[in-house]
C-alpha cells in the first residue's frame, strides 16, 4: 500500500519548489500587466488633458506676460520692494513649472493619475481591487467578499427600516389629508351658501332702497340711507367670501 504525501494548499495553486523564482517572476509579470491594463487608459487620457492644458496655460501665460511687459512700469510702481521681489519670484516659478511640464508630460500625467486614484474613493477602490487585490490569497479574498456582502446586508436592513418609517408617515399624512380635505370641503360648501345668501340679501336691499326712493316722506329718506349702508356692508362681506372661494378653486378644490 503506497502512502501519498499531501502538501499544503497554496493560494497560487500548485507551486514547483524546484523553480520558485520563476513562479514569482511570472506572477509579478502578470500583476504588472494587470496594473498597466487598469492604469494605462486613465493615464493616456490624463496625458492628453495635460498636453491640452499646457497649451492653454502657455497661451494664457504668453498673454499675461505681454500684458505685464506692456504695463510693467505701471505695475511695479504700485508695488513695494518686498512685493516686487515676490512678484519676480512668482514669475520665475511659473515659467519653470510650465517649462518642466512641457519637457516631462508623462511625469505630469503619472502624477495626475496618482492624484486621481488617491483623491477619488471609487476610483481608488476599483484600482486597488483589480491590482493589489489580485495578490490576495483565497482566504483573504473570501474575507473581503464576506465583508462586502455584510455591508450590503446592513445597508439593506437600514434601508428597509427607513422604508417602513416613511410608509408609516405617508399613511398617517394621507389620513390627516383626507380628514382635512373633508373639513375643507364642508367649510367651502358653507362659504358658498353664505355667498348665495349675501347675494340674495344685497338684491333685497337694492329693491327696498328703490321702493323707499319713491316715498316722499323724510322718514323714508332716513330709512333709505340706513338700507344703503347695510347694502354696502353686505357687498363687502360678499366680496370677502368670493375671494376665499376663488382661492380654494385655485388650489384645486371645487365646490
Amino acid at each position: 500500500m503506497s502512502s501519498s504525501s499531501s502538501s499544503p494548499s497554496s493560494p497560487w495553486g500548485s507551486i514547483s519548489m524546484e523553480d520558485p523564482f520563476k513562479f514569482l517572476s511570472d506572477k509579478t509579470s502578470l500583476y504588472l500587466q494587470k496594473v498597466e491594463l487598469v492604469v494605462k487608459p486613465v493615464s493616456d487620457k490624463i496625458l492628453i488633458m495635460t498636453t491640452t492644458g499646457y497649451a492653454h496655460a502657455s497661451a494664457g501665460w504668453a498673454q499675461a506676460e505681454d500684458l505685464v511687459s506692456t504695463n510693467y512700469s505701471l505695475v511695479t510702481s504700485q508695488l513695494s520692494s518686498v512685493e516686487r521681489e515676490q512678484f519676480t519670484q512668482a514669475t520665475v516659478l511659473a515659467r519653470s513649472s510650465l517649462a518642466a511640464a512641457s519637457l516631462y508630460p508623462q511625469a505630469v500625467a503619472a502624477c495626475a493619475t496618482l492624484g486621481l486614484v488617491a483623491a477619488v474613493p471609487h476610483v481608488r477602490s476599483v484600482v486597488l481591487r483589480n491590482t493589489l487585490g489580485r495578490l490576495r490569497s483565497d482566504e483573504g479574498r473570501l474575507r473581503a467578499l464576506e465583508r462586502r456582502a455584510r455591508n450590503i446586508t446592513e445597508d439593506h436592513v437600514v434601508r428597509k427600516n427607513d422604508e417602513e418609517k416613511l410608509i408609516t408617515r405617508l399613511t398617517n399624512a394621507q389620513k390627516e389629508y383626507s380628514h382635512a380635505k373633508i373639513k375643507l370641503e364642508a367649510a367651502a360648501a358653507q362659504l358658498r351658501a353664505l355667498e348665495q345668501r349675501a347675494t340674495a340679501a344685497h338684491e333685497s336691499a337694492g329693491t327696498l332702497a328703490a321702493e323707499l326712493r319713491i316715498a316722499p316722506s323724510r322718514e323714508a329718506a332716513l330709512l333709505r340711507a340706513d338700507v344703503g349702508k347695510v347694502a354696502t356692508d353686505i357687498k363687502r362681506q360678499k366680496s370677502v367670501v368670493t375671494r376665499k372661494l376663488q382661492n380654494l378653486t385655485s388650489q384645486g378644490l371645487y365646490v
